[in-house]
Formats: C-alpha cells, structure tokens, sequence
C-alpha cells in the first residue's frame, strides 16, 4: 500500500511539472506567432531640381514699378479728385501709356527659361497670346549721349539735375522677340538701364524704359507720332504729352504735369 502511494505521488508529481512546463512556455509560443517583421525599404534618393532662372525682363519690370508704382497711383488719384477737362485727358493719356509699357511684361516677362545659359523660350497665353525668345549676348559700349536721361527742360519746370554717363564698358544684353497669335511680332532689347522695343505694325508704338541712379523714366511713342513721357526721381512724378518728339524737344507740350509732396499741378 504504502508502495502504491508512492507511485502515485510520482505520477501526479509528474503531471503537475509537464503543466508547468506547458505553462510556462506557451508565453513564449504566442508571442513568437504574433510577432511581425516589417520588411526592409531601400532609401529613395531625390534629386533636387535645377532653379529656375528669373526671367530677367520680369525683374526689370519689378524694379521699375517698385520706384514709380506708388507715386503713380498718388498722381492718379489727385487727378480723380479734381475733374476738370485737362485732368481728364491726361488720365486717358496715362492708362494709354501704362498699357503701351505693360505690352513687354505680358510677353517678354511671361517667358520661361531654357537649358541654354541664359535663354527663355516658351508659348505665353492670357492677355498677349504667342510665343518669344530671350537671347543673352554682349551689348556694344554705348557712347555717352545713349540712354542717358535728360533734365525737363520747359520753362516753368523745376530745373532737374542731369543724371551723369556712365563709362563705356561692355555689357551684357538680350536680344527679345515675340510673335503675337494675331500674327503681328513685337522686338527690342535689354540691358541693365534700359529696356526698349516696338511692335512691328501700322499702329504699332515703340516703348523705352530707362534708369539712372534710382530715376526712372518710361516713353512711349505711338503709331501717330504722339509722345508720352512718365519719370520718376527724387522730385517726384513727372508726366508730360507732346504731339511729337519735336514739338517736345521745343518745349510745346500738350500737358505737363509734377506731383510732389505739394501736391498735382500743371507746369
């Protein structure tokens, strides 16, 4: 008897540790199962793309609306404020020569870079449909009396100081071009002080923007010979309107107008 308990004590002692051990390692199973293994990515290397070159008739045109754009829009509201037959035409004589000096940002400005060093080529649409090309070259030295922004010189104008010649050095130009949907082509060029072209129709007008030493001074001359000039110093805004480049240069303009710190008034 004694012996039969024995044997029974071991099988039960036996039991119990197969459950302990069962017990112990299922932990081990289950997690071992439920465990996950994220596969390994290759690193996808990215190269950056080129920057884009500015177009650098758009950045001429940002300088020169930075210097003449706010003293514009303070002319252009003295005129508002004062209706009167003169101020009038002179409001229609400036949006004709503001939108004559936008024609070269709408088309020239719109244009795209290309892989040639320092080119632009490309389709615009919008306001100017048609397609250019801006090529860069080396410009001729200039002579002293080119580009070079003259005083106003009527005689009840304030006597503004000449801006001096620069000395002749080679610089870089570009060469514009545009070709208009409609078929009519527009053409100039453009250096670091000025920007000027025309477009090539019967009525056509011919546009230049020069600078100087921080003045400013834009000019457009329509197809009819009528001459608008818009400059814009350390005085001020000066506007004036002349039938012709001669009867400006003899000082027989239809409207000359300043506006200062005084205020708008004709000249």
């Amino acid at each position: 008897m004694k012996k039969l308990s024995i044997l029974l004590f071991a099988a039960m002692m036996a039991v119990s540790l197969c459950g302990c051990v069962w017990f112990m390692n299922e932990p081990e199973e289950e997690q071992q199962s439920t465990a996950v293994y994220e596969p390994v990515q290759d690193e996808i290397e990215v190269t950056p793309e080129p920057a884009r070159k500015e177009n650098p008739v758009s950045a001429f045109y940002s300088d020169y609306y930075d210097a003449c754009g706010a003293m514009e829009e303070l002319f252009q509201s003295r005129l508002e404020g004062e209706p009167s037959k003169e101020t009038a035409d002179t409001l229609i004589y400036l949006a004709e020569h503001d939108l004559a000096v936008s024609q070269g940002k709408i088309t020239f400005g719109w244009l795209l870079s290309t892989d040639a060093e320092g080119s632009f080529s490309s389709s615009v649409s919008g306001a100017a449909e048609g397609s250019g090309t801006i090529t860069a070259g080396i410009a001729q030295p200039r002579s002293e009396d080119t580009l070079e922004l003259s005083p106003l010189m009527t005689p009840q104008a304030p006597q503004l100081s000449p801006i001096p010649g620069e000395m002749n050095q080679e610089q870089e130009q570009y060469t514009l071009s545009f070709q208009f949907a409609s078929g009519d082509t527009m053409s100039g060029t453009l250096t670091a002080e000025g920007l000027e072209y025309t477009q090539n129709k019967a009525d056509g007008s011919s546009v230049e923007i020069i600078t100087e030493d921080g003045v400013w001074e834009s000019t457009v001359v329509r197809g009819d010979g009528l001459i608008t000039i818009l400059r814009c110093d350390g005085k001020g805004l000066h506007f004036t309107v002349a039938e012709s480049i001669e009867s400006h240069e003899s000082g027989t303009d239809i409207y000359n107008w300043t506006s200062d710190s005084a205020g708008a008034r004709r000249i």
